[in-house]
């Protein structure tokens, strides 16, 4: 980090120091320097995750450094501290500004120059912090898609590998689950069974099916785009006996069917699975489907599985909550209220906003794909599930 630019915010406020002790214009200052000079310290924050990963990588292959920084951290004026806590300080500090003005626009009066000029530097030291945390999350998102995509392993020739590293994906939820294979019998609950671990990965629009190996790799088995998955909870009848791998099941069975509406392969299939217990089952349950709105007449759709439009009209926002729309904008539908007004994200800026329905024309997508799977799958009875 190039400390030439925080060496020109102290010396500003240094320099007014030096006319008064009373600083009457700091927000003024840190207004300017959070507009122009802050750039480079978002840089820093969001690189933190590889700082760390690089300063282990250094102490663990390279004594001479071991040595040195051992030293340094021992020395009286690092006060105990480590280096990783240095380290860590900007990202530390960043989260104070806001606090500082918010203290200082508290205490003004409401109306004057100083008080706009207060409330300003507050927005840019939010946006400041809010870019920090959101650059140290898209990091960390992209070193874990980095460390799965390292394990992974495809055997299967017919399987194609999957680039898993993208800027707008990462990682929902990891765990292992039991698999239920039917044996040729038409009901999936009372047929001839075996079972085996799987190992699931669901990222922000893909799931993957795997098994762990001995040696911490994964197997890639299948895979589904997460808008062409559909899920529900089975239920063991308490009263009816059950045999095959259900019976072998040591505990009471948490079952529920996930649905491959369209796999890796281009085909239908479905996997029986189960939990370790109901919440673990809730929790799968909840991060595989879609969001539902309490209100039953709104619509709403996640990022990974939603409607998409084109602006056919021009539209000029009359409020900041909306959005601005200019013909030919591609938008993603995230929201539709029964008054016709949607609220959407454009695919060209990530602007988003509130825009009436009838200025824009939805278009055919993924979403209305695989809803046309879902609606076919609804009106057909499953009568068992394949594997791999």
């Amino acid at each position: 980090m190039n400390l030439n630019y925080f060496l020109r915010l102290l010396s500003d406020l240094e320099t007014r120091l030096e006319h008064s002790l009373v600083l009457d214009d700091l927000c003024g200052i840190l207004l300017h320097h959070f507009e122009t000079n802050f750039d480079v310290y978002i840089k820093y924050c969001s690189n933190q995750v590889y700082q760390e990963r690089t300063l282990r990588r250094l102490k663990a292959e390279n004594p001479a450094f071991l040595t040195a920084i051992s030293r340094m951290e021992a020395d009286k004026q690092c006060q105990g501290l480590d280096m990783r806590s240095f380290l860590m300080l900007p990202m530390q500090r960043v989260t104070r500004y806001p606090l500082l003005v918010y203290a200082i626009l508290d205490r003004l009066k409401r109306g004057c120059d100083e008080y706009e000029v207060a409330t300003k530097a507050l927005h840019a030291a939010n946006r400041v912090v809010g870019e920090c945390n959101e650059g140290a999350r898209r990091m960390e998102r992209t070193e874990q898609l980095l460390e799965v995509d390292s394990r992974l392993v495809y055997k299967d020739p017919d399987l194609k590998k999957i680039a898993l590293v993208s800027n707008c994906r990462y990682l929902v939820k990891r765990g292992s689950l039991v698999q239920l294979m039917e044996r040729k019998n038409r009901n999936i609950l009372q047929g001839k069974q075996k079972t085996r671990n799987v190992y699931i990965f669901l990222f922000s629009d893909i799931i993957l099916v795997t098994k762990k190996k001995l040696n911490g790799t994964y197997e890639c088995k299948d895979y589904a785009a997460r808008r062409y998955i559909d899920v529900q909870p089975l239920e063991v009848d308490p009263n009816r006996t059950t045999n095959g791998a259900i019976s072998s099941l040591t505990t009471r069975p948490h079952l529920f069917l996930c649905v491959f509406m369209r796999n890796a392969r281009g085909r239908q299939t479905e996997l029986l699975l189960n939990a370790e217990s109901e919440t673990d089952r809730e929790r799968w349950l909840s991060a595989l489907r879609p969001p539902i709105s309490a209100n039953p007449e709104e619509k709403i759709y996640a990022e990974w599985d939603c409607p998409q439009a084109v602006a056919v009209h021009t539209y000029n926002k009359n409020q900041d909550d909306e959005l601005s729309l200019e013909v030919g904008d591609m938008v993603n539908i995230l929201r539709k209220m029964p008054d016709g007004w949607f609220f959407g994200e454009k695919t060209s800026d990530g602007q988003s906003g509130w825009f009436p329905s009838s200025y824009v024309q939805q278009i055919l997508n993924d979403h209305v794909r695989a809803n046309n799977y879902r609606k076919r799958l609804r009106l057909i009875q499953v009568p068992g599930f394949s594997s791999f």
